[in-house]
């Protein structure tokens, strides 16, 4: 591990990594694809992803508190009209994905997922169907990409992905991020500022970033969304290049 700068309030913890499959390229309009939450999120048999979807990202906003669709509400949401985490979004469109923003309230289903080579979970708040977490299991087994950004969770609250992952989202801690394991996810950082969600806990402190071992899937996790709506240097890069090309 390399400590960049001395003062150290939380640790970037990174896991062994594991294969996955690649992405990159066209670009589209936003757009909503969700389902309305009624719809069955399990379908019989469907094939994983294939290279049609090369490039295809998904933000599963659905379960976000605000940390992504703010000042957006109830009214309706729209991935074109301005919103914290439009610059996120935005920037990886520049870089030539298309980007579909899923919004509050919508399902997350296998053949939603079937559509796209990666997704970015941003933020929790609510919680997922036990037919959403299987659409999820699928979707890792299949190979694919997953950037779980958390946010604080309510006394009691639970972030049921994370932790149908292995990640227990849990506390909260204001601090900056300068220590850093070697990474590709990592290189060339120097700090990185959060008000974060506590990853678990380890002996040597706090965890707040990092990857999870899976057989088949890419999978980073953040312990705060806002954030990497910030675009943050070359950890956005960085990220695009070791799950999404």
């Amino acid at each position: 591990m390399r400590t960049l700068l001395q003062r150290t309030v939380a640790v970037a913890v990174l896991a062994t990594l594991a294969a996955c499959s690649d992405s990159g390229a066209p670009t589209d309009t936003p757009r909503d694809p969700g389902a309305p939450a009624d719809t069955l999120p399990v379908t019989p048999a469907l094939a994983c992803p294939g290279p049609e979807v090369k490039g295809h990202i998904l933000v599963d906003a659905s379960r976000d508190g605000g940390v992504w669709w703010y000042p957006q509400g109830e009214a309706g949401f729209d991935a074109a009209a301005p919103h914290q985490g439009q610059g996120l979004a935005d920037y990886l469109r520049s870089r030539g994905y298309v980007v579909d923003e899923l919004s509050r309230g919508r399902i997350v289903s296998d053949t939603l997922l079937a559509t796209y080579a990666g997704a970015i979970r941003a933020g929790q708040y609510g919680t997922y169907t036990e037919g959403e977490l299987r659409a999820y299991d699928w979707f890792l087994d299949c190979g694919s990409t997953l950037v779980l950004l958390g946010e604080f969770l309510h006394e009691g609250g639970r972030d049921k992905l994370a932790e149908s992952i292995g990640v227990p989202f849990q506390g909260k801690v204001t601090g900056v991020v300068t220590t850093f394991a070697e990474h590709p996810i990592t290189q060339g950082m120097d700090m990185l500022a959060f008000t974060i969600t506590v990853l678990g806990w380890l002996d040597t402190g706090e965890a707040v970033m990092g990857v999870v071992t899976h057989p088949r899937a890419r999978i980073f996790f953040l312990g705060d969304t806002n954030g990497l709506e910030e675009v943050p240097q070359p950890l956005v890069d960085n990220l695009i290049a070791w799950g999404f090309q």
